[in-house]
């Protein structure tokens, strides 16, 4: 009975539990106030990194359709430089270091024939057009001396329809080229001339001012002018 007395008398009265509930309450309410302030800082960071990164999104998007215009234009450049490039380099075909036949006419058809096969791995008697094939233009020099170079040109072939170009390629045994863009530059039959009328009108106009400079014309030939008598003097 003792000890149960003492135990009561320890017991906290009811003020005292107020007042620890009081500053529990205060010390769960400080701690809510953090969080929630917290929270609000996290949420306005996650506002802008989505922000940032939808701006990203943007600006990649931007950058591989500029991209894809970019190797497009290159794409483009790389083929016209390259048809540039070939069309700036000539037809014809130097060897150099080729032996000479000595006292009798070389056929450089047969020789030039039996090489390009044996490089292109056919057979030997695979005949190939040549334009023409001969040796350099110069004396013939000693035995001792180097031989001189052979120059040799392919046949020029054109092909006026993109059509031909599969015949073409499998006449010639190459692969089969693809053709992109095909431009006809073939002369057209149909030319626009100008009435008669008109023609006569810029005669006309012409022997009417002498000095002067007549007027141009689609169809009249530059003419040199006579010289005005300040000029002659």
């Amino acid at each position: 009975m003792a000890e149960i007395k003492e135990l009561l008398q320890n017991l906290s009265s009811k003020e005292e539990i107020a007042v620890m509930l009081t500053k529990l309450e205060s010390s769960v309410q400080d701690q809510l106030s953090t969080l929630t302030s917290e929270i609000k800082q996290i949420s306005n960071r996650v506002g802008d990194l989505e922000e940032d990164r939808d701006q990203i999104l943007d600006r990649l998007l931007q950058l591989e359709q500029g991209q894809e215009i970019r190797d497009t234009k290159l794409l483009y450049n790389m083929k016209n430089t390259e048809d540039l490039d070939n069309r700036s380099r000539r037809n014809n075909i130097r060897i150099r270091g080729l032996m000479e036949a000595r006292g009798t006419n070389e056929d450089l058809q047969i020789v030039l024939q039996s090489l390009f096969n044996r490089m292109l791995q056919r057979p030997e008697d695979t005949h190939i057009l040549l334009d023409r094939a001969h040796r350099a233009l110069k004396p013939r020099g000693l035995a001792q001396e180097a031989p001189r170079d052979i120059i040799c040109r392919g046949t020029q072939a054109s092909l006026t329809t993109a059509a031909e170009v599969p015949e073409f390629t499998k006449r010639l045994g190459i692969p089969e080229v693809e053709i992109i863009d095909w431009y006809d530059l073939t002369e057209s039959e149909t030319v626009q001339v100008p009435p008669q009328h008109q023609r006569n009108r810029f005669q006309d106009l012409r022997r009417k001012q002498p000095w002067k400079s007549p007027p141009t014309s689609p169809f009249m030939r530059p003419r040199r002018q006579p010289a005005t008598p300040r000029q002659i003097r």
